[in-house]
């Protein structure tokens, strides 16, 4: 009789997950199991930080098959696999997500920086240009974009990419260096100097003054651009191009010193 019983209450429990409370039932298994995979990722996180990138990977993979719609991690995974300079792994990873997540910029530009990490510079362009397009107020990606567009020799484009990152974020100091850079390229060393000079007012550093100092240099101001070039020498700039360019200045206002 006791047997019995007990059938009859497995029978009981299966039909009540056969029968219209299925519905919750699967609903209850599907929490179980985003919670377990939230755990499991949060665990490789406490790996991440151990620098045990073996078993991090492991237990983001876990997380991943509890719940293959953790979006973190994913990118957590592939973070992982480019750090362990496995990128076609983190590149197969999440274009595989991307197809069932098509407006998510997040995963365009990761996949962006994986594929810059591979220098594949065509692919990194095309993923950036995808991400920029869904989310436009990204200033961080602009400079990215921008440095692409360097690479390429399109320095049109790469003016216009890094404007934009400036006017989304004007007193990011990087932004305004990498802006001054491309001005100067272009051939617009005044705009140049505006621009070098709002960012070493926001974070001095040796590359925006070689960029004032080339700036100057460039409009025949040979004073301020040989003060540039030493403040950027006096920030640690070393380099045998800039004690020569330094020495050169100095040679030259000797002589029109002479001459006046």
């Amino acid at each position: 009789m006791g047997k019995s019983l007990i059938s009859a209450a497995i029978v009981a429990a299966f039909l009540l997950c056969t029968l219209p409370l299925a519905g919750k039932c699967e609903s209850l298994v599907s929490n179980q199991l985003v919670a377990k995979s939230l755990k499991a990722n949060e665990r490789g996180m406490y790996y991440i930080q151990k620098k045990d990138f073996k078993q991090a990977e492991a237990l983001f993979r876990e997380s991943l098959k509890l719940n293959p719609r953790n979006l973190t991690a994913a990118y957590n995974l592939a973070g992982v696999l480019a750090v362990e300079k496995r990128e076609k792994e983190a590149i197969s990873l999440l274009e595989g997500i991307v197809k069932e997540r098509p407006k998510d910029a997040g995963i365009f530009e990761r996949l962006g920086d994986l594929y810059f990490g591979t220098e594949d510079i065509e692919s990194a362009k095309k993923y950036y240009e995808k991400s920029l397009a869904i989310n436009g107020d990204n200033s961080k990606l602009a400079v990215k974009l921008g440095a692409i567009y360097l690479l390429k020799g399109n320095l049109s484009k790469a003016e216009k990419m890094y404007k934009k990152a400036v006017k989304l974020s004007p007193t990011d100091p990087s932004a305004l260096e990498n802006l001054g850079g491309i001005l100067l390229a272009n051939g617009k060393p005044k705009e140049a100097i505006r621009a070098a000079k709002r960012a070493l007012q926001l974070s001095p550093s040796s590359n925006a003054y070689i960029t004032l100092g080339s700036s100057y240099e460039e409009t025949g101001n040979l004073k301020e651009a040989l003060i540039s070039f030493k403040k950027a020498q006096a920030l640690g700039d070393n380099s045998e191009k800039l004690k020569e360019k330094i020495k050169s200045l100095e040679h030259r206002l000797k002589e029109a010193d002479k001459t006046d």
